[in-house]
């Protein structure tokens, strides 16, 4: 699809499509809608960053100064290594921000 800019509608299904310095635009709608949601635990991991490790079968999360594994199939929990970090001089907690 050549297109300048692609806009999308609140619940995602109907797109817009144009290109600059032509008149119109096309409309494309979604054909299957992949919502897969599984929940592992009841922690807030907001500004948590995954990791999918897909040769060795496990996912990894990061939880401020903590990294968990999971197996990839069954979302069971392997093991959790915690991160030495810095102390902080700021409000602001350190946490890992890479993987």
């Amino acid at each position: 699809m050549k297109c300048t800019g692609m806009l999308f509608g609140p619940n995602e299904k109907y797109s817009l499509q144009y290109l600059q310095d032509h008149p119109g635009f096309t409309i494309h709608k979604r054909k299957l809608r992949h919502d897969f949601v599984a929940k592992i635990m009841n922690d807030d991991l907001e500004g948590s960053k995954g990791l999918s490790l897909d040769r060795l079968g496990i996912f990894v999360i990061t939880k401020v100064d903590q990294l968990i594994f999971f197996h990839a199939r069954t979302y069971k929990q392997l093991f959790t290594e915690t991160v030495p970090l810095d102390r902080t001089t700021t409000r602001e907690p350190n946490e890992i921000i890479a993987i």
